[in-house]
């Protein structure tokens, strides 16, 4: 292939448009997380009056919770144990 057959075929990936609605919401989700993030770190902080127990109890320590949780939730179920099940059922 030449250079000329390459750009003929090349298509835009923004034409898909289940790409750019998928993107679009995703942004949007990312933006409103940040600022709901933000919100609660700025209530803890008005509210403790101080910026480490703000931080710590509004990101650090949710986020050692859930992945605490789901690191045990994923420890008990294992993956092998359903592929074998599955190749099982088949």
């Amino acid at each position: 292939m030449n250079e000329v057959e390459i750009k003929a075929n090349h298509v835009s990936i923004w034409k898909n448009k289940g790409l750019v609605i998928y993107l679009s919401g995703n942004m949007l989700s990312t933006l409103g997380s940040s600022i709901a993030d933000l919100a609660i770190m700025w209530l803890l902080q008005e509210t403790t009056g101080s910026t480490s127990r703000a931080e710590f109890a509004g990101g650090l320590l949710p986020t050692w919770v859930v992945i605490s949780l789901f690191g045990a939730m994923a420890s008990l179920f294992t993956m092998s144990g359903y592929l074998m099940k599955s190749l099982r059922a088949s």
